[in-house]
């Protein structure tokens, strides 16, 4: 079994800290983030990971695990530092290399279950800097390319990548893109001046008030959002009108910006503002959740436990939840001593059952099930755990009726039980 080079990191916080209080600080006194972290983005099992100067991290309950570029098959170790990373709808991480690691032209790396990719792909020209992604419904990935310094008006790029091919869009000499929204088969992509690309071809804005259109733009349930120069606006099909009163006289008062948006249901949406305050707007009433935090708030992200997470500039990654923060830890179950593996539930079964087992200390962990010749059949878990009681479902609704057997391995643990598939 291959396992990947990694540093994991312990850190463990009292329970006040956790369950009384509605908002926390990482930074480098109880992580190990590094300066401003760069991207931060939850996947599909609640795992979160977050890009710094000290490297690709990841956080799986109360540990911090760091990996280098060998975790996506690399042969030479060096840091892993992304610019940005997204999960797609499909549930695909997506990472967005900085230009400082490029080895062998790999620009994007992807996590799929347990499949890991590095595509050898790169822009059109050199002076071109990746910034940031988006990724549309169909899977598709449009990412930033900033002109490298010194930055130049008119320079700046898009680029599409699909079925595995990075291509510019060629766009009309835009400038100053920092953010980009996907609705209806269109990009919109706030710049001097705007522009809009659909179905392969550029239309633009009116150009006559250059800073109305430079800001944060975002699709908020299914409406396309522009914050410019302490105002909002949506689009409504044809150009920008107000959006909210109520988000405009707040950032006015506090003499702000937003920086990022994240919906968290039809009628809650959370703002981050460029001095550092977390907004959250409900109907057509604004709440200042937290202020000072000493930077810009950038990267907002919300877990299953409704918790807010965000990059702050300069200081590190913020979790907030005004419910008080729930779900990171479980301090009042006691964790395994030993790992075990459990006879699965039902059994015999037909066709799924479930699967039980222990992990105790931070390894890389495979559940795999095999057939009676021994021939391997599906791999359940193939990653590293902290340590736990959990639990997996088993499809068999495609193998026919017979003897499995199911194995659990880590380290130099392994325990193999067998379950009856009966049609």
């Amino acid at each position: 079994m291959k396992i990947f080079n990694s540093q994991i990191f312990f850190f463990l916080f009292s329970i006040n800290i956790l369950f009384g209080q509605d908002f926390i600080l990482y930074d480098e006194s109880d992580s190990p983030i590094f300066r401003t972290p760069l991207a931060l983005a939850i996947d599909s099992s609640n795992h979160i990971w977050v890009s710094s100067y000290s490297g690709m991290l990841f956080k799986d309950g109360m540990n911090w695990i760091k990996y280098d570029s060998t975790f996506f098959g690399d042969t030479t170790s060096y840091l892993l530092i992304t610019n940005d990373i997204k999960v797609s709808y499909s549930g695909t991480i997506f990472f967005l290399n900085s230009p400082w690691n490029y080895k062998d032209d790999s620009f994007l790396y992807t996590i799929n279950g347990n499949e890991r990719k590095n595509f050898n792909v790169s822009p059109n020209s050199t002076i071109y800097q990746p910034i940031k992604m988006l990724i549309d419904n169909k899977e598709r990935v449009w990412i930033i390319l900033q002109n490298d310094w010194p930055h130049q008006y008119g320079f700046d790029d898009v680029a599409l990548f699909e079925n595995d091919t990075l291509r510019n869009l060629e766009d009309p000499k835009l400038s100053y893109i920092s953010s980009l929204a996907y609705r209806n088969d269109s990009l919109f992509v706030p710049s001097a001046p705007f522009g809009i690309y659909t179905n392969g071809s550029w239309s633009l804005l009116d150009t006559l008030i250059l800073d109305r259109w430079l800001g944060y733009i975002s699709n908020l349930n299914n409406k396309i959002i522009l914050f410019s120069n302490q105002s909002s606006y949506r689009f409504n099909g044809v150009t920008f009108e107000s959006y909210s009163l109520a988000i405009d006289n707040i950032l006015s008062q506090n003499n702000t910006n937003v920086s990022a948006a994240i919906a968290q249901n039809d009628t809650v949406i959370w703002l981050g503002t460029d001095n550092g305050m977390l907004l959250k707007y409900n109907g057509d009433k604004v709440k200042i959740a937290l202020e000072s935090l000493g930077g810009e708030i950038r990267n907002l992200n919300i877990d299953k436990n409704k918790n807010v997470w965000f990059i702050i500039s300069f200081a590190g990654v913020g979790l907030y939840n005004e419910d008080k923060i729930v779900g990171i830890y479980d301090f009042d179950k006691e964790l395994p001593s030993a790992f075990n593996l459990s006879q699965n539930y039902p059994n015999p079964f037909n066709p799924t059952t479930r699967i039980k087992y222990q992990v105790a200390s931070i390894e890389n962990v495979s559940l795999k099930v095999y057939d009676a010749l021994g021939r391997e059949i599906k791999t359940l878990i193939n990653k590293p755990m902290q340590p736990g009681e959990y639990e997996v479902e088993f499809d068999a609704t495609d193998l026919p009726s017979g003897v499995y057997f199911y194995k659990l391995s880590s380290g130099s643990f392994s325990q193999t039980r067998k379950m009856v598939l009966l049609r």
